[in-house]
C-alpha cells in the first residue's frame, strides 16, 4: 500500500494544545486529541481527584505503554476503592489476552509510577502496582494506578498532564474522540 508523505504544513505542534509537550503530528490527530480532551474535560467536571492507570506490556516486539482516565471522584475513599479494583481487573483482561512464554508469575521488580507521589491534604495519595511475568524476561503486564487532584473547575489541566508525564495521554484522548459515547478500552 502506498502512502502519501506527509509535508511539515500538514504538521501541528501538540505543544499548542497541552503546553510543554513535544512533537508535530498531523492535523487530523491533534485535532482528535482536542475533541477527546474537552469530552474528557466535560466527564471529569466537579472531581477533586482522578483514577488514572497506566499499563506498561513487555513482548518480543517492544514496550507498549498506555493511559487511562478511570474516573473523577471528590472522596479519597471512593477514588482509592475504584483504583485498586480498576488495576486489577485491567491486569485479568491483559493477562487473558496475552500469551506468555511461561507460566504467569508475580511480578518482583516493578516500576513505580508516578516517579513522585501526588499529595493531598498534606500527604501522599496512596497507589497501586500489580505486575504478572512469565519467567522468560521477554513477556510482562504491569499496571499502576494512581490517584492524582485535580482542579473542579478544570480537571485537565497543565499540572495533571505534568504528573502524568507520558505522551500516551495524548492518545487516551485521541480514543476518548473517536467514542464519545462510552470511554475508550484497552
Amino acid at each position: 500500500m502506498d502512502y502519501a508523505p506527509v509535508s511539515d504544513r500538514d504538521r501541528v505542534p501538540l505543544s499548542t494544545l497541552i503546553p510543554g509537550w513535544n512533537g508535530q503530528y498531523i492535523s487530523r490527530y491533534v485535532a482528535n486529541v482536542a475533541h477527546g480532551l474537552g469530552l474528557e474535560q466535560s466527564r471529569l467536571q466537579g472531581s477533586r481527584l482522578l483514577v488514572v492507570l497506566r499499563l506498561r506490556e513487555l513482548s518480543y516486539d517492544g514496550v507498549c505503554e498506555k493511559i487511562r482516565i478511570v474516573s473523577g471522584h471528590q472522596e479519597l475513599k471512593d477514588a482509592a476503592g475504584v483504583a485498586k479494583e480498576a488495576a486489577i481487573q485491567w491486569l485479568a483482561q491483559r493477562r487473558s489476552a496475552v500469551r506468555p512464554y511461561g507460566r504467569w508469575r508475580p511480578m518482583q521488580h516493578q516500576q513505580s509510577w508516578p516517579s513522585a507521589a501526588p499529595q493531598w491534604d498534606g500527604a501522599p495519595l496512596p497507589s497501586y502496582l500489580v505486575g504478572l511475568w512469565d519467567g522468560s524476561g521477554y513477556c510482562a503486564i504491569e499496571v499502576a494506578a494512581a490517584i492524582m487532584p485535580t482542579a473542579p473547575a478544570d480537571p485537565i489541566n497543565t499540572a495533571l498532564i505534568q504528573q502524568i508525564d507520558m505522551p500516551e495521554l495524548a492518545d487516551w484522548f485521541a480514543d476518548a474522540a473517536r467514542a464519545p459515547q462510552a470511554s475508550p478500552s484497552a
